[in-house]
């Protein structure tokens, strides 16, 4: 049930980011978790790798996070231009892994066509190495959206589409039909403890159901702590 203060927003902002108290709510099982929640934690992983960079004499390689609703846009805007704009926000040349979480929704909200997206997944573009890997909880096939951001940012960035590779890496599949965006932030974290793709038994071992459940628990803390809410 929606409550009448689920609109306010939690001051202040989080960098870019704006969480809202109904926010927290989605982080309550049976809930799936919005793209603020995953810019939340974006952004936090963002300031985690920039303080490790800083503390670190021998600084390990630099995982960045995109904002998902950044994602989204690129992925449906048709003006190369502003797209090719937006991407000077990402910091390419000091960045080895860049991470894109990607909703499944098929186009951009508009009155006449509202958000359909049920589904988060994760692609990670490895820079040195023109690789992208796709990580999803329910399907072992690339999914649309994942070849369509992949193709479209391969011409943006002038990319040779017959040096690069796309792979989907075997992850664990969830077992209901809400936690996937809980998986694209775990995987997320994963990347950032070992600065690149996490070993395939180190996601098995950390996506289990009992550490997913405790996945939401530290975010809604973490989000409590830092707005003070």
């Amino acid at each position: 049930m929606k409550d009448d203060d689920d609109d306010q927003p939690l001051s202040p902002c989080y960098g870019n980011v704006t969480v809202y108290k109904g926010d927290l709510k989605l982080l309550d099982v049976p809930n799936w978790i919005n793209d603020r929640i995953i810019s939340f934690y974006a952004e936090y992983l963002n300031r985690q790798c920039t303080k490790a960079r800083e503390q670190e004499s021998d600084a390990k390689e630099r995982v960045f996070c995109v904002d998902p609703s950044l994602v989204f846009w690129l992925l449906y805007c048709s003006d190369w231009k502003d797209c090719k704009e937006a991407l000077k926000s990402i910091p390419w040349k000091e960045s080895h892994c860049i991470l894109f979480p990607m909703s499944d929704s098929d186009s951009l909200y508009s009155p006449d066509h509202p958000l359909t997206g049920s589904h988060w997944t994760l692609l990670a573009f490895i820079t040195t190495r023109n690789l992208f890997l796709e990580y999803d909880s329910l399907h072992k096939a690339p999914s649309k959206n994942g070849k369509a951001f992949a193709a479209k940012l391969e011409k943006l960035l002038d990319l040779d589409s017959n040096s690069s590779t796309y792979c989907v890496e075997t992850v664990p599949t969830q077992t209901n039909n809400y936690d996937c965006g809980i998986y694209v932030i775990s995987i997320m974290e994963l990347f950032v403890q070992f600065s690149g793709p996490p070993p395939t038994q180190y996601l098995y071992t950390s996506l289990g159901s009992n550490q997913l459940l405790e996945k939401r628990e530290q975010v809604k803390q973490l989000i409590r702590n830092i707005f003070n809410s």
